[in-house]
């Protein structure tokens, strides 16, 4: 009884470990520009000061000079939307506005599917982002 479970232990962990594996992230180069564009989905997580804020958020990318538009929904103003043009440094996508205002976003993907997730600060917020692309 002892060998039976201790195989299906064996056989079973490994499994386990696989289906909780992360999306590999891979570093963005020009060439990842045109898979860029388009629509993304996902989530704000921030903390500023003492509180904390998880809201809904977008990504919409219009084309291959990288502009486009960072929305967010739910804030104290309603659903609010910042333009942005960003640029690949460092093998991120990246976007700024005046001085305390940034996004840094990694690539992953995956059997098809894409995200985007990484940092931001917006004055006194900080946090982190995650988008997953719908079209």
């Amino acid at each position: 009884m002892r060998v039976i479970l201790c195989r299906s232990v064996l056989f079973l962990l490994p499994v386990v470990l696989f289906s909780c594996a992360t999306i590999p992230i891979k570093p963005l180069s020009q060439s990842d520009i045109p898979e860029l564009v388009g629509k993304w989905e996902g989530s704000l997580n921030a903390r500023g000061g003492d509180e904390l804020s998880v809201q809904s958020t977008e990504l919409k990318i219009f084309n291959e000079k990288l502009e486009g538009k960072w929305i967010i929904h739910g804030t104290s103003q309603g659903t609010v939307g910042h333009p942005f043009v960003g640029s690949i440094e460092d093998g991120r996508l990246v976007f700024y506005w005046e001085k305390d205002r940034w996004v840094k976003l990694s690539l992953a993907k995956s059997n098809g599917k894409m995200q985007l997730k990484g940092p931001f600060q917006w004055r006194q917020w900080q946090g982190t982002l995650s988008f997953q692309k719908v079209k």
